[in-house]
C-alpha cells in the first residue's frame, strides 16, 4: 500500500515537472516575419496578366519578372496589394497588367 502511495507520489512529481516547463516556455512572436521580396511577374503567353508572388529569396522563374520589392514584413505588404489590386483581380495570382503596372507607377511616385 505504501508503496503505491510513493508511486502516485513521484508520478505526480514529475508530471507537475513537465507541466511546469511547458509552461515556462516563451511563446513565439506569431508577429514576426522574415524578410523576404515580393515579385511581380509577367505571363509568358498572355502579356495582358501579371502574378504577384512573394519569396524568401530570389526567385527562380521562366516567367519575367516585372517588378521586384524588398520588405522587411512581406506578408503585410502582400495582403495590402492584394486588397489594392482586387477590382483587377482575375484569377489566382493574376492581375490585369495595366492596373498593376499604374500601381507600381503610384508607388514610385510617377503616377
Amino acid at each position: 500500500m505504501m508503496l503505491v502511495i510513493i508511486g502516485a507520489v513521484v508520478i505526480g512529481i514529475i508530471r507537475g515537472i513537465r507541466k511546469g516547463r511547458k509552461l515556462s516556455q516563451q511563446v513565439p512572436d506569431v508577429h514576426h516575419e522574415t524578410p523576404g521580396r515580393i515579385y511581380f511577374l509577367q505571363h509568358q503567353n498572355n502579356p495582358d496578366r501579371i502574378k504577384i508572388v512573394k519569396s524568401k529569396g530570389e526567385l527562380a522563374t521562366p516567367l519575367k519578372v516585372v517588378h521586384e520589392m524588398l520588405s522587411p514584413t512581406p506578408n503585410a505588404v502582400l495582403a495590402q496589394i492584394y486588397r489594392d489590386l482586387e477590382p483587377s483581380h482575375q484569377g489566382a495570382s493574376w492581375y490585369d497588367a495595366d492596373a498593376v503596372r499604374m500601381f507600381l507607377d503610384h508607388l514610385r511616385g510617377a503616377a
